[in-house]
């Protein structure tokens, strides 16, 4: 069984990864993320704007502080993790991904389209 990580803070995007990954850690803050850190996980899920707010930098609670709390502790054991980084703040979201790949990270960007289609249907 694979262990999935997933800091989202939107409560129908966390409902659906709870159907999806009923076996996963959902956390919607990046305290809370970075508390996780010290065990290991296949798969880490980062999103970039926390907090119900979109597309705005300098928050104080973003996922770009988990990157940085990586960065400048560089935790050995998360060297096979993969990371997913998704966000409507995709420039942002790039940047994360960039900034875990050069310190010898996995990491990808990815859209909620390609990550929960079923997000992106009408309601029936």
């Amino acid at each position: 069984m694979s262990r999935m990580l997933i800091l989202e803070d939107n409560e129908e995007r966390q409902q659906t990864l709870r159907r999806r990954f009923p076996d996963a850690v959902i956390v919607a803050t990046s305290p809370a993320c970075i508390d996780h850190l010290a065990e290991h996980w296949d798969e880490i899920w980062l999103d970039h704007d926390l907090g119900g707010h979109l597309l705005e930098d300098g928050r104080e609670d973003c996922g770009r502080l988990v990157v940085l709390y990586i960065l400048e502790n560089q935790p050995e054991h998360l060297k096979n993790t993969t990371f997913i980084v998704h966000s409507a703040n995709t420039h942002r979201a790039r940047g994360m991904a960039e900034d875990l790949q050069r310190a010898g990270y996995h990491a990808v960007c990815r859209s909620y389209i390609n990550l929960l289609p079923e997000l992106n249907k009408p309601p029936e």
